[in-house]
């Protein structure tokens, strides 16, 4: 029996692929349609560029972003976009992208119309089937709002610590003045044997004193973020600026004990008096928020590098979610206890600044209701590090 009449005629095969072919062009005419309506139209600038440079593909996001229509821009290069921009550093740019990597930077460009315009630019190689560099693709975000939102912010900024500094400079004056005028009176009636009025001159100086803290920081505040803190570096014993800073402190208070376990004594190098302005703010903070308690420790421990000084109070806590932003500038926890306690939140904000310009680290460890353990590491003088290294030998 002839089986022919299962097979399929060469005049139907060919016919066949003859329908199939333009079914496939069609579907990849679409294919290409879509991206092409995709590209054309998504707010980001599209831009290709062939091996020279020059512009070969730019999209409906470009126009809208520059200004320039396709045909304006077609064969040229980017550099009619960024005619600002330090043309050896957008040299040195290219080059890299040339170079086949990818590049990210934002870039100071223009559009048409002569206004300046801030782009996020991202560009990538594009290769052909061999792996050959073709051309390239940047992808350009106008962040121009983003822009000017920073640099008024940042304006701002400089506004509020030049008025900060304005005022507290006139406060300075007029406080140091009331000081000087008080402890003169403190004199005069002491030799008078007048105890009350002795008394209350007593409280005023002391007020008067804190008050001459209080601007002295926020001068401080006002200049750090312009990097105005000056430092003095030195090798001095840190021991022996604690147990200085202690009994000043201890001095103050009546309701608290400050325990010392000193361990090694160690050199560390950094600014003695601004350590001791460190030391000084946590201590006081330590005393303030462990009202219901009657003592601190404070510890020094000794690492290879570092020297670590530990400031445990047993007080009110500070839960998880405040911990790192108790360190920013007029911080406060919004909780009902911290509100009954005063302060501006400045002093743990100078601390870290402090600390970072000495290339140590400041954190705090806590439990709400369990009390704090504020932590300070600075770099050990040269000394101590030949002694610990002799010592591990």
């Amino acid at each position: 029996m002839s089986d022919t009449g299962a097979q399929i005629p060469r005049s139907s095969q060919h016919a066949s692929a003859q329908k199939k072919e333009p079914q496939w062009e069609q579907h990849i005419n679409d294919q290409m349609l879509f991206q092409a309506n995709i590209l054309q139209n998504v707010r980001d600038g599209i831009i290709v560029t062939d091996l020279q440079g020059n512009i070969s593909y730019w999209n409906e996001g470009a126009t809208h972003i520059f200004g320039y229509q396709r045909d304006e821009v077609l064969g040229k290069t980017p550099a009619l976009l960024y005619p600002d921009m330090d043309q050896q550093q957008l040299a040195t740019d290219l080059q890299r992208i040339v170079e086949g990597n990818d590049y990210t930077g934002i870039w100071k460009g223009r559009k048409k119309d002569g206004t300046i315009v801030w782009i996020d630019i991202k560009t990538t190689p594009m290769h052909d089937e061999q792996g050959n560099i073709v051309g390239f693709i940047g992808v350009s975000r106008d962040i121009t709002q983003n822009k000017l939102a920073e640099e008024q912010l940042r304006d701002f900024e400089t506004r509020k610590d030049e008025f900060v500094a304005l005022v507290s400079h006139e406060l300075k004056t007029p406080v140091t003045s009331l000081k000087g005028f008080t402890q003169v009176l403190q004199r005069r009636f002491k030799e008078y044997n007048d105890e009350q009025t002795l008394h209350f001159l007593t409280r005023m100086d002391r007020q008067l004193g804190k008050l001459s803290i209080l601007i002295n920081d926020l001068l401080e505040i006002s200049t750090m973020p312009r990097q105005n803190l000056p430092l003095h570096y030195e090798d001095f014993g840190l021991n022996a600026l604690v147990q200085e800073i202690v009994e000043n402190l201890q001095a103050t208070t009546l309701t608290h004990r400050i325990l010392v376990e000193n361990g090694t004594h160690v050199s560390v190098y950094g600014d003695r008096d601004r350590i001791g302005q460190v030391l000084t703010n946590l201590l006081n903070n330590a005393i303030k928020y462990s009202p219901n308690a009657n003592k601190v420790l404070l510890r020094i421990t000794v690492n290879e590098d570092y020297a670590m000084v530990s400031i445990q109070d047993f007080g009110i806590g500070i839960t998880q979610a405040h911990q790192q932003n108790i360190f920013e500038r007029f911080y406060h926890i919004p909780d009902p206890i911290e509100k009954t306690f005063p302060g501006l939140g400045i002093g743990l904000y100078i601390s870290r600044e402090i600390i970072r310009r000495h290339q140590g680290r400041i954190w705090v460890e806590s439990k709400k209701d369990e009390g704090s353990t504020f932590n300070f590491t600075l770099p050990l003088s040269k000394t101590t590090e030949t002694s610990l290294h002799d010592d591990r030998k």
